[in-house]
């Protein structure tokens, strides 16, 4: 059983995990929610920019001036459906071997808070506000660069082959030694860098990173995923909407998820022993 309400909520409706326990012993039921089932702010309302805001993990995504920038995806919903899914997981395999039902309760604070481990040690012995620093946009060989067109692409090219690499096939190898050197203009070296991504098109840089190893790949818009030649490739788009999480499975088709609402009836009967009058009347009037 999965729900997202505030912690009085499900009490209040009788359906809490206590209540449905009595019914259902070895239930999987699973709370998720902003700040948890108890304690500070768990009776308040949020939403994702607040998760991210609160973890640290905004101050992280931004821009030169310090400013958190807006993201405009939603990272800790959709962080805190994977743990929910690892959660549920774990519940369904300890039912199998012991019987015993669970509950889990997955604060969403919490969970974008535990992706900030290396962030909190690293500021706690160097006292530096940005996680290791080779990761954070401030050495040339792994940043963000602009093309000849207005677009972007990403060089993450840490390790010394790739680095090489992609000196060696821009012929600049007396740029070896500029490995880890800073971006930023009193770098000669960042600033040539500059010019020759601005001296190639987005798609002559795609070429580029498919034609020379060295962790190169170009920054795509979302209306370009569907027609790129990776994603073609791995079936990842399978309509106007969805993607795939797992490229690597075949549709399970003998196993399909229950359609909407499919089980409602069931639920409502059986678990929740409501009588088949009142389920009619809710049909009726559209409740259900």
């Amino acid at each position: 059983m999965l729900e997202s309400f505030l912690a009085w909520v499900m009490d209040k409706l009788g359906l809490g995990y206590d209540a449905v326990r009595e019914i259902k012993p070895d239930i999987i039921y699973c709370s998720i929610s902003g700040y948890g089932q108890k304690g500070m702010f768990s009776s308040l309302g949020s939403h994702d920019l607040n998760y991210l805001a609160i973890s640290g993990v905004l101050a992280q995504l931004k821009g030169e001036d310090g400013k958190p920038v807006h993201p405009t995806i939603t990272l800790a919903d959709f962080a805190g459906g994977l743990a929910a899914n690892e959660r549920i997981l774990a519940g369904l395999v300890s039912r199998a071997l012991t019987g015993m039902g669970s509950y889990h309760s997955i604060a969403i604070a919490d969970v974008m808070a535990s992706l900030m481990g290396n962030h909190v040690l690293i500021e706690k012995e160097t006292g530096e506000h940005d996680g290791i620093s080779s990761l954070s946009g401030s050495v040339i060989s792994y940043a963000i660069y602009e093309t000849k067109d207005g677009r972007y692409v990403s060089l993450a090219a840490l390790e010394p082959k790739f680095w090489q690499n992609f000196c060696r096939a821009v012929q600049r190898e007396d740029w070896f030694d500029a490995h880890f050197s800073t971006t930023n203009d009193r770098n000669p070296v960042f600033i040539e860098m500059k010019v020759l991504f601005k001296s190639r098109t987005f798609e002559e840089w795609i070429g580029f990173g498919q034609d020379v190893d060295c962790c190169l790949a170009p920054v795509l818009k979302a209306g370009e995923l569907q027609s790129f030649p990776y994603f073609i490739e791995k079936k990842i788009v399978f309509s106007d909407c969805q993607l795939k999480l797992h490229s690597d499975m075949e549709g399970l088709s003998s196993t399909p998820p229950p359609k909407k609402g499919e089980h409602s009836e069931t639920i409502l009967k059986e678990l929740l022993k409501v009588s088949e009058d009142k389920v009619r009347e809710w049909k009726e009037i559209g409740i259900i």
